[in-house]
């Protein structure tokens, strides 16, 4: 039971018990004042008999005051143990049932509505801390994920420069490459013309000297087919993070040509 609940309870008993004393107290009272007269009546016929010994009627009217009290006394306490009882049932009754009084069910409503009235208030405190600390915790997620975005595009955008970068110097360095690689097919090829030339004119001499010549070889058209390989290809490609955002790509092929 809850502390306040107990202090109204305990009051509660205590106004039944002081009440239920009540009773017994008007049921002694009522008991005293129904039995005083015939009391005093007996005690009046006693001393006059005790005064007047020789009178034969004061001894009569002694024993009847005294059947009279006696009866009276008989009476008197049937009365008073009916009061009792009923002041005993009363006090059970409001024992077993306090709703009926209004002061004990009005205290006690009222301290149910104190107690109900602070919950709501605990309630309102705690809903109100937790909304302030979830906005806290909302706006401290949102300047984090606000920061991680702008540091992942600097980021990004610092990696595909660099990207730029690394493919501008390969496309540089493949176009001189490119270009060495040409010029050195061409001398190789005009050095390979000339040579054929030669050979092909010291063979014809040769054949000419002879007094009965070989049928003339079939003469090379060209140089050996050159057999090259793809020798450099690049391709770079990123692609963002899942979240609504379009994917970002960045791709770059170069190759040689055959």
């Amino acid at each position: 039971m809850h502390p306040i609940l107990h202090v109204i309870w305990a009051d509660y008993v205590q106004r039944v018990e002081a009440d239920y004393q009540a009773d017994l107290a008007a049921a002694d009272a009522a008991y005293s004042e129904y039995v005083d007269p015939y009391q005093s009546a007996r005690d009046r016929a006693y001393q006059y008999w005790q005064q007047n010994p020789d009178d034969p009627d004061a001894y009569s009217a002694y024993q009847q005051a005294q059947q009279d009290l006696d009866n009276a006394i008989a009476y008197a306490n049937d009365v008073r143990d009916q009061a009792y009882a009923e002041a005993a049932a009363r006090r059970d009754a409001r024992l077993a049932d306090p709703y009926q009084d209004e002061q004990y069910a009005t205290q006690e409503a009222d301290a149910y509505a104190t107690y109900y009235s602070a919950l709501d208030q605990a309630g309102a405190a705690w809903a109100a801390a937790e909304q302030a600390a979830y906005d806290e915790w909302q706006a401290a997620t949102n300047a984090a994920e606000s920061a991680y975005t702008e540091t992942e595009s600097q980021t990004w955008n610092q990696y595909l420069e660099r990207i730029d970068q690394l493919n501008s110097q390969l496309e540089h360095t493949r176009q001189i490459l490119e270009s060495a690689f040409m010029t050195a097919r061409s001398n190789a090829l005009r050095d390979w013309t000339e040579m054929e030339s030669e050979a092909w004119a010291a063979y014809q001499r040769a054949r000419t000297q002879m007094l009965r010549p070989p049928p003339e070889s079939q003469r090379i058209a060209g140089p050996p087919e050159l057999v090259l390989c793809n020798p450099l290809a690049l391709q770079l490609q990123a692609v963002a993070n899942q979240g609504g955002e379009q994917g970002r790509r960045c791709s770059k092929l170069a190759v040689f040509p055959r």
